[in-house]
């Protein structure tokens, strides 16, 4: 019987595991092999699953506990994006016998992050200032939190896009408060090109000091 692929993303998620854990057969694993071929996100996919999988068996004594102020971002970007969502978090443990564990959740995760760091690495190849950068990304990557969601890799992708675009917004603004004019413009550059989708973007447009600043002048009582 030739291999057919997962018709699902709970069944892709499925699919991705029971290959990583080495429980399917010979045949099944060269039918995803060639599929995999073919579909390069789903490459992608299954990279950040290991990935996953094995940064988190790298934590040999129980993780600390969640950031609440990481948590409480992601809940307010998602009521911002008119999501329903319902969130738990969980403290990471140090052994994981399966890959499967929350397998989707993972995967919806590393799809994100995925973009995340193909942006940075853009930011960086056109020898750009991604300062401010490290910070949103490392607050995703170390970040021992797995939010559990009924929600889609694009969903996922936006929601961290928003994350990230916050971070940069909270960097802009304190250039701002520090009268690093200079700064301040070139974070809200890298914010408007890289996220300007995002609500961050759009807020901080519309921003008085920062008009101001674009216009060339100097921002009112702060010379």
């Amino acid at each position: 019987m030739s291999w057919k692929p997962p018709e699902s993303e709970d069944a892709w998620a499925e699919c991705l595991s029971a290959y990583l854990d080495g429980e399917l057969s010979p045949e099944e694993r060269q039918g995803l092999e060639r599929r995999l071929e073919l579909e390069p996100a789903r490459a992608v996919q299954l990279r950040g699953l290991k990935a996953m999988s094995e940064a988190l068996r790298l934590w040999h004594i129980e993780a600390p506990e969640a950031d609440p102020a990481f948590v409480g971002q992601c809940e307010r970007v998602l009521a911002d994006r008119e999501q329903v969502l319902t969130a738990q978090t969980e403290r990471c443990r140090p052994f994981f016998s399966r890959f499967r564990w929350q397998a989707q959740a993972a995967l919806f995760l590393l799809g994100a992050l995925t973009g995340i760091t193909g942006t940075l690495l853009c930011v960086w190849a056109r020898g750009g200032q991604p300062a401010q950068h490290p910070a949103a990304f490392s607050r995703v990557l170390v970040q021992p939190v797995i939010v559990m969601s009924a929600v889609s890799p694009q969903q996922a992708q936006g929601l961290f896009r928003e994350v990230a675009a916050e971070d940069l917004k909270r960097a802009m603004l304190d250039n701002l408060h520090a009268a690093r004019w200079d700064a301040a413009l070139e974070t809200y550059e890298t914010l408007r090109t890289e996220y300007g989708d995002t609500a961050a973007a759009r807020e901080m447009g519309l921003d008085p000091t920062l008009r101001r600043l674009k216009k060339g002048r100097v921002p009112l009582g702060r010379t």
